[in-house]
């Protein structure tokens, strides 16, 4: 194949400016690629194998209004994303009310024995603060890690956090990103933070009007994005590293990989550190249906089930399901819902019977599947590799032969963490750029 190298820079408007490769187009890729383009310090070039950039940010347009498929929420804590979209003159409708087992989200968070929500949340932001610092600061220090790897479940039960519990089984769980009982402490804190809890608290959580695919694309606008471009090499070399599609080979000054370690190495040949990080995470399932069902829940927006959330619980059990924003709904979409579920080893077509037997379990009549999303999702770190020192694994690896890690992966599956990683991952990367070659 021929190497091709731009002459002229096309993100800062001058010549012999490095360059940096970003795999993976989607939130990751996207928003990692307006940092540097805002920065002016390097061009960057997207590869995405897919037709479109979002990845996971899929809004599908059905009966005349959007329906976001994977990504939905943003809440207090997406600070950049959310002054973007300001920038962008998007506006964004807060979520209406959500029920848990009948009663609105916050009822269902405040029931219970023991000290009040407000009592217990001060000892969770105080404990959320001291593990964010221990981490960030001795991530090698045997209690950290210890603290660590336990399971977000005996961590709360440990501190009597009745009601913050029950707040994790909506916030945590029921948005695929696993049962209490099997998802780290690590894990658990980078999303559930005072500010998501406030978040719903103060009904702060809300979606994107025009939908999270468009965001994406109106934020890299004018970059250089090229979808259907699947990377079929990387490779590190002295001077840069080379990146190989089915366009041909070129130089960049460094690649930053988005996409998941395990279809990095499809691609790319990973150093023994990077196996290591690869064979500590373990991706789940996550299944988004519309779909459209008779008598059922019309005056609110979404409703989740406790006994689905439970640690124990069966896997593909509707979790929960949503309707469109009151002021979105349109004449074809008054019957139409979204669900979650977790995935199984069951073919889809299993899937949707299971979710069709829960929705008419619950008075109304399923009617037909419009579409369904099988997402890969949640990487989940196995607990014995965060108590052997996976924090610090995955930061050395940062950097080697100019090769940089971001996503879900690295980050969590929520846009808020994985743009705050990418702000933290892109300061780290500038200074390793005075001494890169120009590519």
């Amino acid at each position: 194949m021929s190497t091709r190298r731009l002459a002229f820079n096309s993100t800062t408007g001058k010549q012999n400016t490095p360059r940096i490769a970003i795999i993976g187009g989607g939130p990751a890729g996207a928003s990692m690629a307006k940092l540097i383009a805002e920065s002016k310090q390097a061009d960057v070039s997207v590869y995405e194998a897919a037709p479109r950039i979002g990845g996971k940010s899929m809004t599908f347009a059905y009966g005349g209004a959007l329906h976001e498929m994977g990504t939905c929420y943003s809440t207090l804590a997406h600070r950049l994303t959310n002054r973007w979209m300001r920038d962008f003159g998007i506006k964004q409708t807060p979520l209406g009310t959500q029920l848990v087992d009948g009663v609105p989200l916050m009822d269902f968070v405040r029931a219970g024995p023991g000290a009040s929500l407000a009592s217990e949340m001060l000892v969770y932001m105080r404990l959320w603060r001291n593990h964010t610092l221990a981490v960030a600061k001795r991530p090698n220090h045997p209690q950290v890690r210890d603290e660590s790897a336990m399971t977000i479940d005996a961590w709360l039960h440990q501190h009597k956090l009745v009601r913050i519990r029950r707040f994790m089984l909506r916030a945590l769980t029921n948005m695929g990103y696993g049962f209490l009982d099997e998802v780290s402490v690590l894990q658990a804190l980078r999303w559930c933070t005072p500010g998501l809890i406030l978040s719903g608290a103060l009904g702060q959580i809300k979606m994107p009007d025009g939908g999270w695919q468009v965001f994406w694309e109106r934020l890299t606008k004018g970059l250089d994005i090229r979808t259907a471009e699947p990377v079929l090499g990387l490779e590190r070399r002295n001077a840069g590293v080379a990146v190989t599609s089915p366009s041909g080979t070129e130089q960049f000054a460094h690649a930053i990989i988005t996409v998941a370690p395990g279809d990095a190495a499809k691609f790319l040949r990973l150093s023994q550190q990077e196996k290591e990080v690869c064979d500590a995470i373990e991706w789940g399932e996550y299944v988004t249906t519309l779909f459209e069902a008779d008598n059922w829940f019309t005056k609110h927006e979404a409703e989740a089930y406790s006994h689905t959330l439970y640690p124990g619980a069966p896997r593909g059990q509707m979790l929960s399901a949503r309707r469109l924003p009151r002021g979105r709904v349109t004449p074809l979409t008054q019957s139409v819902y979204l669900s979650g579920q977790y995935g199984t080893s069951d073919s889809s077509a299993a899937l949707q019977a299971c979710l069709a037997h829960d929705v008419n379990a619950r008075g109304a009549a399923y009617r037909r599947t419009i579409l369904q999303k099988r997402w890969t999702y949640f990487p989940l770190y196995r607990r014995e590799a965060v108590r052997d020192g996976l924090v610090s694994r995955m930061q050395a690896i940062q950097g080697q032969g100019n090769i940089w890690w971001s996503g879900a992966a690295f980050s969590h599956e929520a846009v808020s963490n994985i743009v705050s990683f990418n702000k933290s991952l892109w300061r780290q990367i500038q200074p390793a750029l005075k001494a890169a070659p120009d590519h």
